[in-house]
């Protein structure tokens, strides 16, 4: 936003609490979903339920995290760590994981517990 609209971050930040303020928006780091329009950078925490189903697939079709690691182009640490919940997913990996695996991504959007930023919802 700070680009589009050519303005600082705490600009942003008053315009966006304001709209809050009158119910016009929701600010969470709790969404209901994922749109296109997050910063695809952001990195998500996923519910247990399809979190597990996402790496049982993987398991299913690369049936090492290591193939699906160099498959992706990252260490085989990082997957771990996102596959163990130490670290969050980036959205843009979350998006090529679903791609690769069929998965609608839409739907994963929608069992998210967290981000790490705060998400603009119209009301």
């Amino acid at each position: 936003m700070k680009n589009y609209f050519k303005c600082a971050h705490t600009t942003i930040r008053t315009y966006l609490k304001i709209l809050k303020n009158q119910g016009k928006i929701r600010l969470s780091n709790r969404p209901h979903y994922i749109s296109d329009y997050v910063n695809r950078n952001a990195t998500v925490l996923l519910k247990d339920g399809v979190h597990n189903f996402i790496f049982k697939k993987i398991r299913e079709r690369f049936k090492k995290d290591k193939n699906f690691a160099i498959f992706l182009g990252i260490h085989k640490a990082t997957f771990s760590n996102w596959r163990l919940k130490k670290s969050r997913t980036p959205i843009y990996i979350l998006r090529k994981m679903c791609e690769i695996l069929n998965i609608d991504f839409h739907k994963v959007s929608r069992n998210i517990i967290t981000v790490d930023q705060e998400i603009a919802e119209i009301t």
